[in-house]
Order: structure tokens, then sequence, then C-alpha cells
């Protein structure tokens, strides 16, 4: 039996979690001392809307720490892939569940050598934050693909704690293409949230090498899951992709389909 000392939160949705009482020997009370968040997004032949995010959590248990013991982790539902790894002395009792499945419960043991943890899934874009990483909307009449959440609402990009209080917290974005400037204009980007107590050490930044857009944001000094100072990232930003065609010119575009197929139906005749 575990004798709870402590709780935090992590991942995704949440992930409750609490020091175990260990053996007699001189522990750290450390469970987690480093996070990463990574999300990698990539897009199909759909464009946004074909919108595909690899999201992976990896966290440090240093050698003599503690236990996260009776964990609860919550997914986003359309997850797809789910795997856990360890690395080092860490063991776990996480398994991957049925498709679909929100949560699960299990253990992380550091066992007293320390390594890593780590959980990857990934997110096709879906039709709300519970589902999926990423939604599309009509913003100002562009198709636009939101990450994470809205202008800080909810849950965003960043995941919950997973990291003791004064742990470094750190959220690497990659996105396919080249959305390096700011604006609300076709190509452009619009960051709508980051939490305070985040440093962004890479703010969209373009790689022609790689064609890919980097952002980085770093907590060195988390005070928990809670949206305060020092609390998560909360990442939340859009991407405007094409104009969405107005009624008038969508109406306009069908019967001009349908005029040219009359057309060449009676060229036939």
């Amino acid at each position: 039996m575990h004798l709870s000392i402590r709780s935090a939160t992590l991942l995704g949705v949440g992930f409750a979690v609490a020091l175990g009482a260990g053996t007699a020997h001189a522990q750290s009370s450390s469970i987690i001392t480093q996070r990463t968040s990574t999300y990698d997004i990539t897009f199909g032949v759909g464009g946004l809307s074909s919108a595909n995010t690899a999201y992976a959590v990896t966290a440090v248990l240093p050698a003599g720490g503690g236990n996260a013991v009776g964990g609860t982790l919550n997914f986003k539902t359309d997850w797809q892939g789910l795997a856990f790894n360890t690395t080092g002395g860490v063991t776990t009792t996480y398994t991957v569940p049925a498709p679909g499945t929100p949560s699960i419960v299990g253990d992380i043991d550091n066992n007293g050598a320390g390594g890593t943890w780590s959980d990857r899934y990934s997110t096709p874009n879906g039709s709300d934050f519970t589902h999926s990483w990423t939604i599309i909307s009509n913003v100002g009449g562009l198709n636009t693909l939101s990450f994470g959440g809205i202008g800080g609402q909810g849950f965003g990009g960043g995941g919950g704690g997973f990291c003791d209080v004064g742990c470094t917290f750190t959220v690497d974005i990659t996105i396919q293409g080249n959305w390096s400037i700011a604006g609300i204009s076709t190509g452009d980007h619009q960051l709508t949230n980051l939490n305070s107590g985040w440093v962004i050490n890479d703010n969209f930044v373009y790689d022609p090498t790689t064609t890919t857009t980097f952002f980085e944001a770093v907590n060195t000094d988390y005070q928990g899951n809670v949206n305060t100072p020092g609390g998560n990232a909360d990442v939340g930003f859009n991407l405007y992709g094409s104009p969405v065609p107005e009624p008038a010119s969508l109406a306009l575009f069908t019967s001009s389909l349908f005029g040219l197929g009359l057309l060449r139906r009676r060229r036939r005749g």
C-alpha cells in the first residue's frame, strides 16, 4: 500500500499522481524534474482540414526519486497509435487500452535508478478539443486551423502537470510549411494564448531546410497545474488558410458547373 504524500496533474487533459512511500533508504522527494511535450503537425492532400498531430510527452525521473502511483491518464478520444516507453531503471504498469478509451490508471516506478517515461499518440483533425488537438473553423472568412484551445479556454497545448514544482517544462511544436508571419491573413499564424511565466525561445521560426515552422516555450520554474503565472503553458494558436466561399459565390460556382454539364450533354446529342 502506498502512502499518499502529495499529488500533481499530468498530460493530455490531466493525470493525477501521488508519491509512494518508497523504501527505507534515503530518497529524493522529486518525482519528475523535467518534462518535454512535443507536437508535430502535418497536412495531407486536404490542406488544413487534413491536419494530423503527433503528440508525445517525455518525463525525467531522477535517481533516488519517488514513484508516480495511481495516476490517471486522460487522452484525446480520437487517439491513434498510443504507446508507452521507459528507459533506465523506470518501469510502468500502463498498457494500451481499446481505441477511443478516454482514460486509464497505472503507475510509473522509479526503482531508484532513475530514467525516463514517455507516451505518444496522434490525432487527426477533429470536431472539438475533446477528440483532437486541432479543429477547423471559419474566422474572418478564412478556413482556420485552431490548435490546443481558443483564447486559453479549456485545456491548451502543454498538458497538465506531470512535473514537480520548480522543474523545467518545455513545449515544442513543429508545423509543416511556412507559418512564420504573424497576422490574420492567408498563410499567417496568430498566437491566441500562452500562460504567463513561460519564455518563448522560438516564435514560429521557419526552417527552409526542413520546410517546417517551429515554436518553443520553456518554464524553468514550473509552479503547478493551474492557469496562473508559472502554471501550464496552455498554448493556443490559429493557422489561417484559404478563403471560405461565400454562399452567393458558392451558388454561382455550383450553377456554373451545372451549366457546363448541360452544355456537354447538348454537344454530345
